[in-house]
Order: structure tokens, then C-alpha cells, then sequence
């Protein structure tokens, strides 16, 4: 299934780009019929919508604008959380300490 879904998004995803490219005579046609000031050029791929980079390049007509890195209205500030200072963690009863060795125990005596 998986398998299927991946081919099919291949296969979409390269006839796009022999479209956008206009190696195709399909994707040539609908590039002229789009652009009628744009010939493309064997060999070369042409970009439809382009932004006027190129002086004297004529609008695109329902070209998104692209703002200005000026534009941009400021980020709000993410307010900051107080820090709280942490109260001192309480001291537990100490236990006493048990020796590690028992002081006055002798190991049995071997078995012959």
C-alpha cells in the first residue's frame, strides 16, 4: 500500500517537473500559452511566475507580492515566567550507621 502511494507521488512529482521545465511539448504549449513573452528555448528550463528580479520584465498578473524585509510587523514577546526561588529542601533524620563488619563473629570451623 505504502509502496503505491510512494510511486504515485514519483510519478506526479516527475511529470511536474518535465512540465515546469518544458521538456515536454505539452509543457512547452502550456508554458507559451501562459506566457506568450517567455519562447522557451530548447535545453533551457523556463520558470513560470518568476519575481521581477530582471529589469524591465513585464508583471506576472495574480503574482503573490512578496514582502519587504521591513514589512514584517515586530514579534510579540513571549512573556517570561518568574522564577520563584526554590525552597531549601528539608534534612531527614539521619539513621545510624551500622557497622560493616560484625566485630565478635568467628566463621565456623571447616568440615574434614
Amino acid at each position: 500500500m505504502a509502496r503505491s502511494i510512494y510511486t504515485s507521488i514519483f510519478m506526479v512529482a516527475v511529470l511536474s517537473f518535465a512540465i515546469l521545465s518544458g521538456k515536454s511539448e505539452a509543457g512547452r504549449q502550456l508554458l507559451q500559452a501562459n506566457n506568450p513573452s517567455f519562447p522557451t528555448i530548447p535545453g533551457i528550463p523556463s520558470i513560470p511566475n518568476m519575481p521581477s528580479i530582471i529589469p524591465n520584465m513585464p508583471s506576472i498578473p495574480n503574482m503573490p507580492s512578496i514582502p519587504r524585509v521591513g514589512s514584517m510587523p515586530p514579534m510579540p514577546s513571549i512573556p517570561s515566567i518568574p522564577r520563584v526561588a526554590m525552597p531549601p529542601i528539608p534534612s531527614f533524620p539521619s539513621f545510624p550507621k551500622f557497622p560493616t563488619s560484625i566485630p565478635f563473629f568467628t566463621p565456623p570451623p571447616p568440615k574434614n
